[in-house]
């Protein structure tokens, strides 16, 4: 070709069909599974109930009684940044401060941990302490899902852990723009395919991962994910491809069919880029009695596209279309020299 770039014709029969590849979401990386049991760990921003049986007044104390100014409780706990009508605020450090006790530092730890370091700091001076520790607001820990997602946004974990599905399911389920096949999932700033299809569609629950802090899910459009119908049918067109499957014999029933006048039925080309970065031309020969079953068998793969060749008849007529205004120009030009003579 004039640009250097090498092209297999590869005419398309039972053999060839045999050994082409089915496409497939690119694939997934296998996540590191998770070591036990999902705990929520403490974070920056949560607010922990801390309860002392017997002890009330050490049970998030100024909470409850606003002052006469007509400031409130909750304006006083936001103002200082350590309490909340909920609860303890864990600070930007990740401590809180407990009476008694001082400043303990609480990020990265569960509740239950935190419940039996109180306790034993809180031994020095209460006898037998009974506490409870509770998460009563989920702040520190965020995912995300963008893209084709219905509402695009931010997700807190909490008690129950959040897998894939969960996160899209929260964000309002999926656009019909939706490329379900190059979905991914970024974590620790890599991005991992996730085959979306194969999770929504087959439960194929492998890649439903449980999400940890910070991950994000985007689910780019199918803008991609289109082949490209050309020449001589009765649409031209570019065809997202649908859910599944999707063959030959279907792009060129969705673009009208061959062009009964002026198409070659013989020279039907599918145009791939393959792996190794050549091209590769199929051609299909629409007359021959097994060009349907092959059509139907053949699958289409993102950014494909299929080319009928005109006939003869029409090339031929097309040059002529094209040649004509010149040829009339210059039959003028010869006529004028001619009168002047």
């Amino acid at each position: 070709m004039p640009d250097g770039t090498v092209v297999n014709f590869i005419p398309l029969d039972t053999a060839v069909l045999a050994t082409l590849p089915r496409y497939s979401a690119p694939p997934a990386d296998t996540l590191a599974p998770n070591s036990g049991p999902y705990v929520y760990k403490v974070g920056r921003g949560d607010v922990l109930r801390i309860t002392i049986w017997d002890h009330p007044e050490l049970n998030n104390p100024g909470i409850g009684s606003a002052p006469s100014t007509g400031t409130t409780a909750a304006d006083i706990a936001v103002a200082t940044g350590s309490n909340d009508p909920l609860g303890r605020i864990v600070a930007s450090d990740g401590t809180i401060y407990f009476p008694f006790v001082g400043t303990v530092k609480v990020a990265g730890m569960s509740a239950t941990q935190i419940r039996s370091l109180l306790t034993r700091r809180l031994s020095t001076y209460i006898r037998n302490p009974q506490l409870d520790v509770s998460i009563s607001s989920y702040r520190s820990q965020r995912l995300y899902a963008s893209g084709e997602v219905v509402h695009p946004g931010v997700a807190t974990l909490g008690e129950v852990p959040i897998t894939i599905t969960d996160l899209i399911s929260s964000a309002g389920g999926v656009t019909t723009n939706a490329d379900l096949y190059r979905a991914t999932l970024t974590r620790d700033g890599k991005q991992i395919p996730i085959d979306l299809y194969a999770l929504l569609h087959y439960g194929d629950m492998r890649q439903n991962y449980e999400l940890r802090a910070d991950d994000r899910i985007n689910i780019p459009d199918n803008r991609y994910n289109k082949v490209f119908v050309l020449g001589e049918v009765a649409k031209p067109t570019s065809i997202v491809i649908p859910k599944g499957d999707y063959s030959l014999a279907e792009a060129l029933s969705d673009s009208g069919g061959l062009n009964q006048v002026t198409s070659n039925a013989s020279q039907v080309y599918v145009v791939r880029r393959a792996e190794d970065g050549l091209t590769n031309a199929y051609i299909l020969n629409a007359k021959a009695p097994t060009a349907l079953a092959l059509a139907d068998q053949f699958e289409l793969q993102p950014r494909d596209v299929v080319f009928v060749d005109p006939s003869g008849i029409t090339r031929f007529a097309r040059v002529i279309t094209q040649v004509a205004p010149f040829l009339s120009g210059t039959n003028s030009a010869v006529n004028t020299v001619n009168a002047t003579r």
